[in-house]
């Protein structure tokens, strides 16, 4: 858990913090489950 990546910051335009990444990757995932 202590390991974050910044995969998706440019996604969601914010800076490199584990909690936007984290949130950012939910939301990917859950548009997937959706489409």
């Amino acid at each position: 858990m202590s390991v974050c990546v910044c995969v998706y910051v440019y996604v969601c335009m914010c800076v490199c913090v584990c909690v936007c990444v984290c949130v950012c990757i939910s939301i990917k995932i859950l548009e997937a489950k959706i489409d």
